[in-house]
């Protein structure tokens, strides 16, 4: 009774919702101009039955101003480098492929648990694989910044190196940062796009472009190259020994961060070790007390 009941609700509220779509839907003057929906008195537009009812429960993915903001999105794809997607319709037509296959999953699961005699099971197992492919785009997208900021780091003291044995010799900065670009690899990559701006507009444009394009804003190496660059074509303060500086820290980043992990694989085999001494000796022991 109780299904019926909230079936008979669910059928009618999406009919009242197409037709009143149909009422306020009104034709376009022309082929350059799309149909648009009447706005309320107050100027704002419609709102679905949908939105209202679901919105109560789900603000955060109902709020229409939270699903049209793209900015986060179009700063991720930036700092990934363009990759797993190129563009923010490729992000949201793989979230759509990637929700639409988790509706699949779950509607196959729950119809084996119902098969079986477990239809209890259908929501709890169906609520993980919809959130699981609901974040999976993000969490794609997320971790290919993270791969960027570490290869970009490993990259840049070979872009500094280069750049430095460039600046001494007496080549200049742009030809310089343009040579250093062609060696290829996330930090020369933003060199050679850097170069790029600078040929179409002006040095502090490109500089924000480039600093748009940095996969972690927070990185002190990066934040400081990009305050030498700045100091170079704005105020006139010398390069080379700004960028034997921070070649030296880079490499000093990279031997400790090398040191870090070679003393966590240290403490972990020590640990290791250790267990297995201890199974050693009780897999001896143990036949005297077992009979």
């Amino acid at each position: 009774m109780i299904v019926s009941l909230v079936l008979a609700v669910l059928v009618f509220v999406a009919v009242y919702d197409f037709l009143e779509g149909l009422r306020v839907r009104r034709t376009a003057p022309d082929m350059l101009h799309l149909p648009t929906e009447a706005p309320l008195e107050d100027g704002r537009p419609r709102r679905s039955t949908w939105v209202l009812v679901f919105g109560i429960l789900f603000p955060r993915y109902f709020d229409r101003d939270a699903v049209l903001e793209r900015h986060h999105v179009v700063e991720l794809i930036r700092r990934s480098g363009y990759h797993p997607y190129a563009t923010p319709g490729a992000y949201y037509a793989a979230l759509l492929s990637s929700f639409s296959m988790g509706l699949v999953l779950a509607a196959l699961g729950g119809g084996l648990l119902a098969a079986i005699g477990a239809a209890p099971l259908a929501v709890p197992f169906a609520l993980p694989v919809l959130i699981w492919a609901y974040r999976r785009p993000g969490v794609r997208l997320r971790d290919a910044v993270k791969r960027r900021a570490m290869h970009l780091r490993q990259n840049m003291l070979l872009g500094l190196s280069q750049l430095s044995v460039y600046l001494e010799s007496g080549v200049g900065v742009q030809e310089a940062l343009r040579r250093t670009g062609a060696l290829g690899g996330p930090f020369c990559n933003l060199l050679a796009f850097f170069v790029a701006r600078m040929e179409v507009e002006d040095v502090r444009t490109a500089l924000e472009r480039m600093r748009a394009h940095t996969p972690d804003p927070a990185d002190t190496n990066m934040r400081l190259f990009l305050n030498d660059l700045e100091g170079y074509f704005l105020r006139q303060r010398p390069l080379g020994p700004a960028v034997n500086a921070l070649r030296d820290a880079v490499r000093r980043d990279i031997r400790n961060a090398t040191l870090e992990r070679a003393a966590t694989v240290k403490r972990r085999a020590v640990i290791y070790g250790i267990f297995a001494i201890i199974g050693l000796l009780l897999s001896g022991v143990a036949p005297a007390f077992v009979r």
